[in-house]
């Protein structure tokens, strides 16, 4: 545990535990008022104060090592809140029940939400990609009726190939975060690539 934060568990500890704090040094005034007006001998009073004060540090120190382990696990339960957060340690105080309860009543909320968004997700890629798939017969037909080479033709044509991109440009930005993706990381020679994107869209240049 970094040293801030065990720091931060110290000041925890003691502030929760200032009521006992607080009553430790009054019972040590007392014992102290008790000696200046009774003239009572120093050392019982001695003795009583090392006693409290070795006592006092036993539990203190208990206390710390405990709130210490404590707050490790709700660093952990931070790191995971969002795969765990049903699963919190059982609630010591009413403070804790509460907070717990409300951390739960967030995660079957952001639960609900992100069914609710994969649903729709799923819908809306069922629709799209059905309509790219149901698109590209009509442009299919329409490049067998332009396959005459004509100055008109080739220029509807261009028009085609161009909405066929955009087309193909819907399908693949609906492949990119479902997990489909067509993408193979390697070695190309340029020279090919360079290839076949000229004979892909020469019709376009030689129009230009």
């Amino acid at each position: 545990m970094k040293s801030g934060r065990m720091g931060a568990v110290v000041r925890d500890c003691l502030r929760k535990n200032r009521i006992g704090l607080l009553l430790w040094g009054l019972t040590l005034l007392t014992e102290l008022a008790v000696f200046l007006l009774y003239n009572v001998m120093l050392e019982p009073l001695a003795y009583a104060a090392v006693l409290t004060l070795f006592i006092g540090l036993v539990l203190l120190t208990v206390e710390v090592s405990v709130e210490r382990k404590r707050a490790r696990e709700r660093q952990r339960l931070c790191e995971a809140v969002l795969s765990e957060w049903n699963d919190l340690p059982e609630a010591k105080t009413l403070e804790q029940a509460d907070y717990g309860e409300m951390i739960r009543k967030l995660g079957r909320c952001i639960r609900d939400m992100e069914r609710d968004y994969a649903a729709q997700r799923e819908d809306m890629l069922d629709y799209y990609t059905t309509w790219v798939h149901q698109i590209k017969t009509p442009i299919a037909v329409m490049k067998l009726y332009l396959a005459e080479e004509t100055p008109e033709h080739r220029a509807m044509s261009a028009e085609l190939f161009r909405m066929e991109q955009y087309v193909d440009m819907v399908l693949q930005y609906l492949r990119l975060s479902s997990g489909e993706n067509d993408l193979v990381i390697r070695e190309y020679k340029l020279d090919a690539l360079i290839r076949e994107a000229v004979r892909k869209y020469a019709a376009q240049f030689v129009l230009k």
